[in-house]
């Protein structure tokens, strides 16, 4: 082995434990360019003219100079009418088939989380991560605010206790940690049973009353459980999966 292979060796060793530099980054950049296969897409005209060029277009256009040159003018309109329409026909299934080979690219794409300057590329993450924690903030205190207004909690901190006991429980429940849609994921049926059993435990605690935790009625259980489901299995897991795709997280 060589000095100079030596050398580049042990910076690939190195580089393995702690990552490129971000000037190292920007160098191979600039030397090899992007990690990407540059796609050259064709004009949307041109493809359509290209219908008029091949064995089916040529023997249809021959068929037209022939019927021009004998004077039979109407087989020849039918002639025209027949090629374009056939181009036309094409060209859209070829615009629908693009479209699904784009969508199919979309989802497929890949993004990989890099180490720079030995440190891992979370920025993505942590966007997210805080842009879902400030909104189940302001989801809490929009509770807070209904138990306040319409079941008059600001007087009674005992039944408060419990009010917010149950969303914590439920909106825990409710919250999927994972990357995608919650029905894109099926979960276990222990875990399934596991929730259903915890959920009537909290149901009857909440209802019958414990220490530390008075009753509340069965109107105020309902409402913060479908506030939960709500907001946290339905509206938040959209924005998450959304995030998701926005700060390429996904796997």
């Amino acid at each position: 082995m060589t000095k100079d292979e030596g050398d580049r060796s042990s910076q690939s060793a190195a580089a393995l434990g702690v990552g490129l530099t971000s000037e190292e980054a920007m160098r191979r950049i600039n030397e090899y360019g992007y990690n990407e296969v540059t796609e050259r897409k064709t004009s949307k005209v041109v493809m359509f003219f290209k219908k008029f060029w091949g064995l089916s277009p040529w023997m249809l256009e021959m068929t037209i100079a022939l019927e021009w040159l004998v004077g039979k003018y109407l087989e020849m309109y039918i002639v025209i009418g027949l090629l374009f329409f056939n181009a036309i026909l094409s060209f859209l299934q070829e615009e629908k088939a693009n479209s699904a080979l784009e969508l199919l690219r979309q989802r497929l794409r890949i993004n990989a989380r890099v180490k720079r300057d030995g440190k891992w590329d979370i920025n993505g993450l942590i966007k997210a991560g805080a842009f879902l924690g400030i909104l189940m903030v302001v989801e809490s205190f929009l509770l807070l605010y209904m138990g306040f207004s319409y079941f008059g909690l600001y007087d009674n901190i005992d039944q408060l206790h419990t009010f917010v006991f149950n969303w914590l429980t439920f909106s825990g429940y409710f919250t999927v940690r994972e990357r995608k849609h919650f029905w894109e994921y099926s979960p276990s049926r222990a875990l399934t049973l596991s929730i259903a059993i915890n959920m009537m435990i909290v149901s009857l605690i909440s209802i019958v009353g414990i220490p530390g935790l008075a009753p509340i009625s069965p109107t105020k259980l309902l409402t913060v459980l479908a506030y939960s489901f709500v907001t946290c299995l339905l509206l938040n897991d959209l924005i998450k999966a959304f995030l998701v795709r926005r700060f390429g997280m996904e796997l």
